[in-house]
């Protein structure tokens, strides 16, 4: 049953791909690599979704990361950002990285060591995207100065994350015991 579907949605796709390439080559519509880009993104984002929701948990990072790239290449192409190369976007690349790691987190919540890279890359990826658009409130200067804060942070994971560890194999061989 579910390779049946997995065909269908496959060959769906295709039709659907193939109807908008031949609309493209017969001057019907516009609909080059800077329109599709988006849809492809957050096609795959749906297809990791939904994946995810099916049993593989480890698709749920790439359902988010690649929303996050979907959203904002729309969001682009509607001028709603001001980017235009690549080397300009790379902070909305660390973001969808923390992103997909925090979804990951909803996905499986007991995977606490996932919202260690996720909160660090979606912090800096907000803080480097918003200077890039001149809307940081947190300057690289504050930054520079306050990162050792991360180190302490991830100390506070690893000791919450040993301590509930512990906490859980001793109330399992307490269980073993009675």
């Amino acid at each position: 049953m579910r390779s049946r579907f997995s065909s269908i949605a496959t060959g769906v796709l295709f039709i659907i791909i193939g109807i908008i390439l031949l609309l493209n080559k017969l001057d019907v519509i516009n609909f080059g690599w800077d329109e599709a880009l988006p849809f492809l993104f957050i096609a795959l984002s749906v297809l990791s979704f939904f994946s995810a929701f099916t049993g593989k948990k480890g698709n749920s990072f790439w359902g988010g990361f690649f929303g996050i790239l979907g959203v904002f290449y729309l969001l682009q192409n509607y001028d709603v950002f001001d980017y235009f190369w690549f080397g300009d976007t790379w902070p909305v690349f660390m973001l969808a990285f923390g992103i997909g790691f925090i979804v990951m987190f909803l996905f499986n919540p007991r995977d606490w060591g996932v919202l260690i890279p996720g909160g660090i890359f979606t912090f800096l990826g907000l803080v480097f995207f918003l200077e890039s658009l001149d809307l940081a409130w947190i300057t690289m200067r504050v930054i520079k100065n306050l990162w050792p804060l991360i180190l302490v942070l991830i100390g506070i994971g690893i000791i919450t994350s040993s301590l509930s560890k512990q906490r859980h194999i001793s109330e399992k061989s307490r269980q073993q015991e009675q």
